[in-house]
C-alpha cells in the first residue's frame, strides 16, 4: 500500500489551515481563481475559462502551475 504523502496526526489543524491559506495566498489572483474553482467547485476547465475570459488552454497551464505551487507551499507538512 502506499505511503500518505502528509502525516496530517503530527499537525493541527490550525497548522495545516494555516499552511494552506499561505500556499493560496502566494498565488496570483488569476491562479488562485482557477485553483480554486477546479479544486473546491469541481468545476471543468472549459466552464472556468467561460468564467474567467481566457482559453481552456490558460486553465489547464494555470491549474498545472497552482497545483505545484500549492504542493510547495504545504511542503512543511511533508512526511520526513
Amino acid at each position: 500500500m502506499a505511503q500518505p504523502v502528509f502525516n496530517l496526526s503530527r499537525h493541527t489543524r490550525h497548522e495545516v489551515f494555516d499552511a494552506i491559506i499561505r500556499s493560496l495566498n502566494s498565488m496570483p489572483a488569476n491562479m488562485r481563481k482557477v485553483f480554486v474553482l477546479s479544486h473546491y467547485h469541481g468545476r471543468p476547465a472549459a466552464e472556468i475559462a467561460d468564467k474567467l475570459h481566457i482559453t481552456s488552454t490558460d486553465v489547464e497551464q494555470l491549474l498545472g502551475e497552482a497545483n505545484i505551487r500549492f504542493f510547495e507551499g504545504v511542503g512543511s507538512l511533508r512526511l520526513q
